[in-house]
């Protein structure tokens, strides 16, 4: 059973809580969460924020390892920087829609966060938001976003899915680097000689799922690219089991059928029979089945 005397409040401000319950209710009346004050709670597993919290300052539960729940609520405007740094139990978690502002590397280490929605209010992400998330596979983004910052994403391994809109003013090198898990999405306004070659793969991957999306330069620069380097662009496609980069790299038709067998064989070699089965079935729709002469 919680204490009143676990927390110490000042005001309207919690500075620090110093009790070791599994939950914890924050007491009614506090608008905000001030500086570390959980920090390193290694007991704590849920913690609920009462209506009137306002503000999560710097690393309010940052290194609070086992905290897998939070409960946000409707007023809250601004995460700090590092408020959840290295939450490593934190699964998902609900942002209100009255958020305004996440700080720099706010979620960065949360290794079991799996999905996240930025609220439509939040314009900008800061550095390294969502660094090291190693589980996370989907965000979802909102309409008039105008900036995605350095290392936001940074070695998100298994992000899947990512649509910037078209109000986001350029990526830096650095904000999807080591995101090799893409395969479906969409990333505007990208200059591929500035990025590595592993940012370039992933950036092409995502428009060959959908080359419609994109203007005519876009798809000039992407379309060179393709050309030179095919093979590159088939083993990592092969990796992430993106069907429709597959289909995509077809219909420009710079692949034969016997460079498609190969990779169909590559599939089927590594036990992937879903797959396979997907491949081949991509191949029957590009390519005409060859006839043997003595069968006419």
């Amino acid at each position: 059973m919680m204490k009143n005397n676990d927390f110490e409040i000042y005001g309207a401000v919690l500075a620090k809580y110093h009790g070791r319950d599994k939950v914890v209710t924050v007491p009614e009346g506090v608008a905000v969460i001030d500086q570390s004050a959980f920090y390193g709670c290694y007991e704590m597993e849920e913690v609920i924020l009462p209506k009137g919290v306002v503000r999560l300052e710097r690393s309010a539960f940052a290194e609070c390892q086992n905290l897998k729940k939070v409960l946000l609520p409707q007023g809250l405007d601004t995460i700090g920087d590092t408020v959840f740094e290295n939450c490593q139990k934190l699964v998902d978690i609900e942002l209100p829609l009255s958020l305004q502002y996440i700080g720099r590397m706010a979620f960065a280490k949360c290794l079991s966060l799996r999905k996240i929605k930025i609220p439509k209010n939040v314009t900008r992400l800061s550095y390294g938001t969502f660094m090291a998330d190693s589980s996370l596979e989907q965000v979802e983004l909102p309409l008039y976003m105008s900036s995605i910052g350095e290392c936001a994403f940074y070695f998100c391994k298994n992000l899947q899915e990512i649509e910037v809109p078209d109000s986001v003013d350029g990526i830096h090198p650095d904000t999807f680097y080591g995101c090799n898990g893409l395969k479906r999405g969409y990333i505007p306004k990208i200059i591929l000689d500035y990025y590595r070659r592993e940012e370039q793969i992933i950036f092409t991957t995502l428009y060959l799922c959908n080359p419609k999306r994109y203007v005519g330069w876009e798809v000039a620069m992407y379309d060179k690219f393709v050309q030179e380097f095919k093979m590159e662009l088939c083993e990592h496609i092969l990796e992430v089991k993106s069907l429709e980069a597959m289909k995509g790299i077809l219909g420009k038709q710079i692949l034969s059928q016997k460079e498609m067998d190969q990779w169909i064989d590559k599939a089927r070699r590594s036990g992937d029979v879903e797959f396979t089965e997907k491949l081949l079935q991509a191949k029957k729709e590009y390519f005409e089945e060859e006839t043997d002469m003595w069968d006419v």
